[in-house]
């Protein structure tokens, strides 16, 4: 355990992934189409629905499969008499154990960033909720043993034990609230409130659309700190109340209050970008709905960022309108003019330039 923390800590040197460890220890535990499976140390990438899902752990199955069928990997760990194969572990207790291990490592570096808030705010002063929650004693007695592997897939070589022959049963990604409840409920006789507290883990994890088409707005950043917290900002952003409204900056109102934060759906967004074949008929495609996380908010002033360089999403601010009105007034342009009616307090005066406040799409989930 001690040497799968070092390497995390070191830089993760040999790409496994902490949030990937734990999907892949979920992923592993998805049943079949026919009930059997679950917890088995196998996933499908036969199949294109499941391949979808299921590649991008790749890289971190390949590293656990060599550490499992080599006594002396990874470099510089003690040496075992045999491989964990050899030994009788279970390929699926060896990716059940990994996940705790990501999750104890999760923990810890989120109490590490969440102790000094002057540093990196992840919070914006929002204390209505702590930054981290530490988990109790008794979650370092989880690990059991006892996990069986699958029979893998007839054209698996001896490299690849973990392709499954089955078809695993895969969520809606596009599906709503009581669909994913069902899900829960017949794969793993989960209550509504106990899966949609397992879904919680998806504040962790970087933004990717390599192998899908979901943003995960919240985590946007490709450098953020949030990404490396396990806390409920996942939930504050789902009920649109996030303590971030931009990530690394306690942004809001000119008056210094929070933003206007709301959900927005666009029907026909992915149709345009990604059609699907409706040649069966509309009612026999699934629905992909693109929601926009959309905030209404004064620009960032205490930093020379994007919102006053003009790049990214600070576009909203450099209409002609508004860039002629600042330059009239004596302003180089509309971030100088907008930042010193907020800094001077024109909210609390009731004198804020409403052009000031601009909405801004921060990205889109289904």
């Amino acid at each position: 355990m001690q040497l799968c923390l070092d390497k995390w800590l070191a830089g993760e040197q040999h790409g496994i992934y902490r949030p990937k460890a734990l999907r892949l220890a979920f992923h592993d535990c998805k049943l079949y189409e026919d009930g059997t499976g679950g917890c088995d140390g196998c996933l499908n990438f036969h199949d294109a629905t499941n391949a979808e899902e299921n590649n991008m752990l790749r890289p971190t199955i390949a590293i656990l499969e060599k550490l499992y069928l080599e006594k002396d990997f990874p470099k510089g760990a003690r040496p075992l008499t045999a491989s964990p194969k050899d030994l009788g572990m279970s390929r699926a207790d060896l990716w059940s154990f990994a996940g705790l291990v990501a999750l104890d490592n999760v923990q810890q570096k989120s109490q590490k960033l969440c102790s000094d808030q002057t540093v990196y705010n992840l919070t914006c002063n929002d204390w209505t909720s702590p930054c981290s929650s530490p988990f109790p004693k008794e979650a370092k007695q989880l690990f059991k043993t006892g996990r069986s592997d699958c029979m893998p897939h007839p054209a698996a070589t001896p490299k690849q034990g973990y392709l499954a022959a089955k078809v695993n049963v895969m969520p809606d990604q596009n599906g709503n609230g009581p669909m994913t409840a069902k899900f829960f409920k017949d794969n793993f006789n989960m209550t509504p409130k106990e899966g949609l507290a397992l879904m919680g883990a998806h504040t962790l994890g970087r933004y990717s659309t390599f192998q899908t088409h979901i943003d995960y707005a919240w985590v946007r950043a490709q450098d953020s700190k949030r990404n490396q917290v396990l806390n409920n900002e996942y939930y504050k952003t789902l009920v649109a109340k996030p303590a971030h409204v931009k990530d690394k900056h306690c942004v809001g109102a000119m008056d210094g209050g929070k933003a206007k934060v709301e959900w927005h759906v666009f029907a026909r967004l992915f149709e345009y970008y990604w059609p699907q074949d409706a040649s069966k008929g509309w009612n026999n495609v699934p629905r992909r709905l693109l929601w926009h996380h959309e905030v209404t908010r004064a620009p960032v002033c205490d930093e020379k960022e994007e919102d006053k360089l003009g790049n990214g999403m600070a576009d909203g601010w450099n209409g002609a309108t508004l860039d002629n009105k600042a330059k009239n007034k004596g302003f180089p342009g509309f971030w100088e003019y907008c930042c010193a009616q907020k800094n001077e307090g024109c909210g609390v005066q009731g004198t804020c330039d409403p052009e000031c406040t601009e909405l801004f799409r921060t990205g889109s989930d289904t």
